[in-house]
């Protein structure tokens, strides 16, 4: 974090959401020492910090106060998002960012990965599927046994391409 780097692991409910804990506070535990002064907590701020995220990203929760482990996996996945964007990092590693989600909410986490990318922080995005990589990436590298085998831009790309074997790596 202090290199301006972000993880969003591809396992969110164990790794990525502190489950006994609020939405507000999952949303704002990476800037906690922005949002405090000699160990006070600004709850105002960190509370209109979070207000303001809910309605930006359209998560839907009943309460700032609700433990997010009651939210949709979508929903708690867009908290995260949520989360670096509060932090402002300038690199974010997203792991499998639409696993165990609803078409619906996928398409909202696209939304926000790309606003993201459009407001200037570096996304390295992994991913399993072809659809969402097309999709949303500039750039993609295909891997195979730790190696990266092959490179193509959006538009380069086509299912066909990307999973056909390749046994030369890129120099």
């Amino acid at each position: 974090m202090n290199n301006g780097i972000g993880l969003i692991t591809e396992n969110r409910r164990e790794e990525g959401i502190i489950p006994l804990l609020s939405v507000k506070r999952n949303m704002t535990i990476s800037s906690l020492s922005t949002l405090s002064n000699k160990g006070w907590l600004f709850n105002q701020m960190e509370k209109s910090i979070a207000e303001t995220y809910i309605k930006r990203l359209n998560i839907k929760t009943s309460s700032l106060l609700k433990e997010i482990r009651y939210l949709s996996g979508g929903n708690q996945q867009k908290v995260i998002l949520a989360r670096w964007m509060i932090h402002k990092q300038k690199v974010l590693i997203i792991s499998e960012p639409t696993r165990g989600i609803d078409i619906g909410s996928k398409a909202e986490i696209h939304k926000i990965i790309d606003e993201m990318a459009n407001l200037g922080l570096a996304i390295l995005m992994i991913s399993s599927e072809i659809e969402e990589v097309m999709g949303i990436s500039d750039r993609i590298i295909v891997m195979h046994e730790g190696m990266i085998t092959k490179e193509f831009t959006r538009e380069e790309a086509t299912k066909e391409k990307l999973m056909m074997p390749s046994i030369e790596g890129i120099k």
